[in-house]
């Protein structure tokens, strides 16, 4: 099982994920959503680590945008929405999450959007970042991508315990204040997880 830690906006996080050893730190860049970051920022805080594999998260739609905050950040990955897919997103990274928001509602046109993928990816990088409240929508999805579940609070991990191969995503936390933020429900979380990731 591997963990990752999204949505980074401070160092109190960033280090606390690296101290964890968290698989992956990921920085939002998508304007106006919660927890957006600005690439100088996010170069700071990356400045001060060493550990953990950087991912940022964009709406995909902006290439030059993605090219140039990757490049500022030597940036492993990039997350984007499945629908935003472009294969030349390998010429700037080598890995791509694909955000994927699932619900009843949408659940048979991501099953063939993932197939179409799969069917033309080869031997690229690509893993699923799997964001839902109904855990039964994921038990549908048969792909040999590897996936992260986001979790929300401690309560969704029993929703999740009976899936196999599961790597968690969470999400970084507010600062209460310069250099302290409230890690309990993180901490929850990978405390109950009783992860060996070495």
């Amino acid at each position: 099982m591997k963990l990752r830690l999204s949505d980074i906006t401070n160092l109190t996080d960033a280090r606390y994920a690296a101290a964890e050893g968290f698989d992956w730190i990921g920085f939002n860049f998508i304007v106006d959503t919660p927890h957006v970051i600005n690439s100088l920022k996010a170069k700071e805080i990356k400045g001060w680590l060493s550990g953990p594999t950087y991912f940022g998260k964009f709406n995909g739609k902006n290439l030059s945008e993605i090219r140039g905050i990757a490049a500022i950040l030597s940036l492993e990955a990039v997350e984007i929405p499945i629908e935003c897919y472009d294969e030349s997103l390998f010429e700037i990274v080598n890995t791509v999450f694909l955000n994927i928001e699932i619900t009843k509602e949408n659940i048979l046109t991501i099953l063939p959007r993932i197939q179409a993928i799969e069917h033309m990816a080869g031997d690229k990088n690509i893993i699923l970042s799997l964001y839902t409240d109904d855990i039964a929508q994921i038990q549908l999805i048969q792909s040999k991508f590897e996936f992260y579940i986001h979790v929300s609070d401690p309560e969704s991990l029993t929703k999740i315990s009976d899936l196999s191969n599961k790597n968690i995503d969470l999400s970084g936390t507010d600062e209460l204040k310069a250099g302290y933020s409230d890690w309990e429900q993180i901490a929850e979380i990978v405390e109950q997880l009783e992860v060996n990731r070495n």
